[in-house]
């Protein structure tokens, strides 16, 4: 009885999380011409990014805060990190034929932008762009006294004027949208204004 319960138990999270993933789907080059024939507008979409994102960069000694992120200090080093985490919701505020730019809070400049392969003969999905990609080794984690290394991609990237680092991990990072908004028509609903007696004659 307790296993038929379990197994029932599974089915049912599986299920639900199966449910929530499906009411997303990724933003790539055939959703985009689909809700471009749909006539919706892509500001009035909205983004979900698909995984958490870290932004690091280093800071001079004399700048002792930060107006948005945090402050840390690492190996005697001041570092400000921005994390954006997963399913964090964003909107367009600029796009060309083959990318997009997102924001994820307000302010004029912090954006990040995600763009499409070259290659015309595959579904193409948005991913985030980075002025250069880098392979680097960096520590995953320190446990007694032992040091574990892992290589990784880090991207340069301007945020809010100012050059930082996205950690690994963030590569390849894409947006989501809702598939039933995916699948509506941007219809603009009017009414009759009515007519009165002695008015509006012709």
């Amino acid at each position: 009885m307790k296993k038929k319960f379990t197994t029932f138990s599974i089915f049912i999270s599986v299920f639900l999380i199966c449910s929530c993933n499906g009411s997303k789907v990724y933003f790539n080059s055939v959703v985009r011409e689909k809700v471009e024939k749909n006539s919706i507008d892509l500001k009035s979409l909205q983004f979900y990014i698909d995984r958490t994102i870290e932004l690091r960069r280093e800071v001079s000694s004399s700048e002792t805060a930060v107006s948005y992120g945090k402050l840390k200090e690492e190996n005697g080093k001041k570092i400000h990190v921005i994390k954006l985490k997963k399913h964090t919701p964003g909107v367009c505020v600029g796009y060309t034929n083959d990318q997009v730019d997102i924001s994820f809070e307000v302010g004029e400049n912090k954006k990040l932008t995600f763009t499409t392969s070259s290659d015309p003969n595959e579904i193409k999905t948005y991913t985030i762009y980075a002025d250069e990609w880098k392979r680097e080794q960096y520590v995953l984690r320190k446990f007694n006294h032992k040091t574990v290394w892992r290589t990784g991609y880090f991207g340069k990237v301007m945020y809010n004027n100012q050059l930082f680092s996205i950690q690994p991990g963030g590569n390849g990072a894409g947006i989501l949208v809702k598939k039933r908004r995916v699948n509506q028509s941007e219809i603009k609903k009017d009414k009759m204004q009515g007519r009165k007696v002695g008015k509006n004659t012709q």
